[in-house]
């Protein structure tokens, strides 16, 4: 279902924008322009990069949402499609009506299962790798059952500490050497399966 004035996206180029501190910067954002994806997915934070009009919003945890909402005027987000878990549908309207009002505004499309077992086994290939393991998992299976052959990734830096603007740590943030360690190497993991599927991801970061 499209909103009017939508684009329609087509299986090519996807582009993931994630909070890192790299998407800050200059040469990051002239990336994104250049490789001018044709589907541009923000994860978490990420939403916050002024620069560019996002096609998605992929968020896990109900706090992020809670933290932009807190930060930035949300309505000119509106436009933007929300891939959420489907534990969102009812928890938001039922616990958190605080947020109800926005969150009803927004075009929603539920992760298409709710378990991580079933996630997993909705994805053609990988099936051992964890797909919600971190925000950008379900932001790459998003491109990749939309048909994306070409995934480009900015500012996922996968290190250090802090994201690319102040004020979007909750209390589920987590910048420690061992997060990061096992991100990496699932996303590795990720990254390879997906080459033998003819699907390549590059990653442009620290």
């Amino acid at each position: 279902m499209e909103r009017p004035g939508q684009k329609i996206i087509t299986p090519s180029a996807w582009g993931i924008c994630c909070p890192g501190p790299s998407l800050g910067l200059y040469k990051t954002q002239k990336k994104i322009l250049q490789d001018n994806p044709a589907c541009l997915v923000a994860v978490n934070g990420a939403i916050l990069l002024d620069a560019f009009k996002f096609d998605y919003w992929v968020m896990q945890d109900i706090e992020v949402f809670e933290t932009i909402i807190k930060k930035a005027d949300i309505s000119r987000f509106y436009a933007t499609r929300l891939w959420i878990p489907r534990r969102w549908l009812i928890d938001i309207p039922k616990d958190y009506d605080r947020l109800n009002s926005h969150f009803q505004v927004f075009y929603k499309e539920a992760f298409p299962a709710e378990s991580i077992e079933a996630f997993n086994q909705i994805i053609p290939f990988g099936h051992y790798i964890n797909w919600r393991e971190s925000t950008i998992f379900p932001a790459i299976a998003l491109a990749i059952l939309s048909g994306a052959r070409d995934i480009r990734l900015y500012g996922a830096d996968m290190g250090g500490q802090g994201y690319f603007i102040e004020g979007l740590e909750n209390y589920r943030t987590q910048h420690t050497d061992r997060r990061w360690t096992n991100e990496r190497h699932w996303f590795d993991c990720l990254a390879k399966e997906c080459g033998k599927q003819g699907i390549i991801i590059t990653r442009d970061g620290t």
